[in-house]
């Protein structure tokens, strides 16, 4: 079984049920991005997903990416051609001889700042800064069209998240029963806990991709249920040559504390337009997956790419040759008498061999717990909820199963026997609560003939 975490982003190029069925085959989780979809189309989508999957008989979880405070281009009209000391000017306001940028504190914009738009190759110098009207030189050239993002670079800005319009998105998200929102430019963990607020059915990711987020990186891994290393815009607040190791130290602390993380953006960019990867990106992706990755997420190569179903492909036999490495080792210490019980299944599997391990779960936490501390073997974790299932599709390491309701422990383990059977597992462990729902208290281990 893989072990990598696939996240597919759904697009115009996978929307054909047949290309979209390929895709929830070879995927864990499909990721909707709400800067370019809205909650009518959203609602269709998540209702072809479920419609598919239960199809196929398999679960995969429904991501939600929120816009956040993203700074964009007004509407224009077609589109302007730039050159090289082409100058323009932008202003907060729509008028005839300035196109507009929707942020508003831009008259605090300081004189020589550089920004880019779109994604950061058309770049701007401000010249001159009059009350909010930027008169700026083309650095580079390119085509301005309507809503492209803009990025300004090492400016710290006066946006926070969530927005107004990402808290009645969430709202939205809760009502059609999506399992994860992914926070948008996340700059201290506050930003996280005032989502969680109106999310309670989901898991919140916190996207990293703003200096501060960096500075307050393990308080919004404390306060996330998970972490994305959001490359694309953290590249336009910390220089481009520092990505590689911040992206290690992001890993890093997330999996100190126990929480699952993503790594996106360019992950098989070439492939967008192309059957092959470059060399490049593979070693990108096995690199990502050493340093301790739960899950890779494919954005414009499965939305608007030619060669989705291959694209994803791909990334499934890159992450199973990357899998043969030895992850990049980080001790991640029990703190409480439940780690502890993980740590000593996970510990047990690897020094005796063994199968499998089953994690019968209400709520996933069990399943969570054990793929915290990388077991050799499979984590197998069972649930009669559906909605635990899709949440546990980007933990590294957890395969899941579907079961009917048991009514006690023995009925329980009886499921389980025959389970074992059927995957012909001699040797397992049975990590599970006994108690309450969220508690992980027994292991029993099991040798067949």
């Amino acid at each position: 079984m893989l072990k990598t975490r696939i996240i597919a982003t759904y697009g115009p190029s996978i929307e054909k049920e047949s290309i979209l069925s390929q895709i929830i085959e070879k995927s864990d989780a499909i990721r909707i991005n709400f800067a370019h979809t809205s909650t009518g189309e959203a609602k269709e989508i998540v209702e072809k997903i479920r419609s598919i999957s239960k199809k196929l008989k398999k679960e995969v979880g429904i991501l939600a990416d929120l816009p956040g405070p993203k700074i964009r281009l007004g509407n224009i009209n077609g589109e302007i051609e730039v050159k090289r000391k082409n100058v323009l000017m932008f202003s907060k306001e729509q008028r005839k001889d300035a196109i507009k940028i929707n942020y508003k504190d831009l008259e605090r914009i300081k004189e020589g700042t550089i920004f880019s738009i779109g994604e950061g190759t058309l770049k701007f110098k401000v010249k001159k800064n009059e009350k909010g009207v930027l008169t700026c030189e083309a650095l580079t050239e390119g085509v301005l069209t309507s809503r492209k993002g803009v990025n300004f670079y090492n400016t710290e800005l006066s946006i926070s998240s969530p927005t107004d319009e990402d808290i009645k998105l969430s709202q939205f998200c809760e009502k059609a029963g999506i399992d994860f929102l992914a926070e948008s430019f996340v700059k201290e963990s506050k930003d996280v806990e005032k989502l969680k607020k109106h999310s309670s059915s989901m898991e919140i990711i916190a996207k990293i991709e703003r200096r501060q987020a960096i500075e307050n990186l393990e308080e919004i891994a404390n306060a996330a249920d998970a972490i994305m290393v959001a490359r694309g815009d953290l590249a336009f607040d910390v220089a481009i040559e520092s990505i590689p190791i911040t992206q290690r130290k992001i890993i890093h602390v997330a999996r100190e504390v126990g929480k699952p993380v993503i790594v996106a953006t360019q992950a098989l960019a070439s492939m967008v337009t192309n059957e092959m990867p470059t060399r490049a990106e593979v070693n990108d992706i096995a690199m990502a997956i050493y340093e301790g990755a739960d899950a890779i997420l494919l954005s414009d190569e499965t939305a608007v790419g030619k060669y989705p179903v291959n694209a994803v492909e791909t990334l499934r036999r890159t992450a199973a040759y990357a899998e043969k490495m030895k992850e990049y080792e980080i001790i991640n210490k029990p703190n409480t008498t439940m780690d502890y019980i993980a740590y000593a299944a996970s510990d047990i599997a690897n020094k005796f061999g063994l199968n499998c391990i089953f994690a019968p779960t209400r709520t996933g936490t069990t399943a969570k717990r054990l793929s915290i501390f990388r077991p050799n073997t499979n984590i197998i974790a069972i649930s009669e909820s559906e909605k635990v299932i899709r949440q546990l599709s980007i933990y590294k390491g957890v395969a899941t199963m579907y079961t009917d309701h048991y009514e006690n422990q023995e009925e329980l383990l009886r499921l389980i026997d025959s389970l074992a059977d059927k995957i012909k597992a001699k040797k397992y462990i049975i990590v599970y609560g006994s108690g309450k729902a969220g508690s992980t208290d027994s292991l029993k281990y099991v040798e067949k003939a």
